[in-house]
């Protein structure tokens, strides 16, 4: 007898904004995208200090009273894919390479959580 993996479906992502904020201490990665007809956004940080790093995926909600943003999840500092201290790095005009393991993490649990 011989079983086959269910197929799980590739959810459909449109990007609706992403953009980078270099700071004088601090990298952040901001992203909105629509997933399967659900709105997320990223928030993603590198600090001068590890403890002040982030990772968030919020979901738009509509809560009766207008709408808000809801954690969804997030991923600790300590242990977070992106590295710290990115405002230090010269020459780097482009920073999304380097959020793109913590955005994809977010984008996975979030996705699995929602639906």
């Amino acid at each position: 007898m011989t079983t086959t993996a269910a197929k799980t479906k590739k959810p459909k992502i449109i990007v609706i904004d992403k953009y980078s904020s270099v700071n004088s201490q601090d990298v952040c990665y901001y992203e909105i995208i629509s997933i399967d007809g659900k709105k997320l956004k990223m928030e993603i940080r590198s600090n001068s200090y590890k403890e002040q790093c982030h990772a968030y995926v919020y979901s738009l909600e509509d809560t009766g009273s207008g709408i808000k943003w809801n954690i969804v999840h997030s991923i600790a500092a300590s242990v977070m894919k992106t590295p710290i201290k990115l405002c230090y790095k010269s020459g780097v005009t482009d920073y999304e390479n380097y959020f793109t393991a913590d955005r994809n993490d977010l984008v996975r649990v979030a996705s699995a959580l929602l639906n």
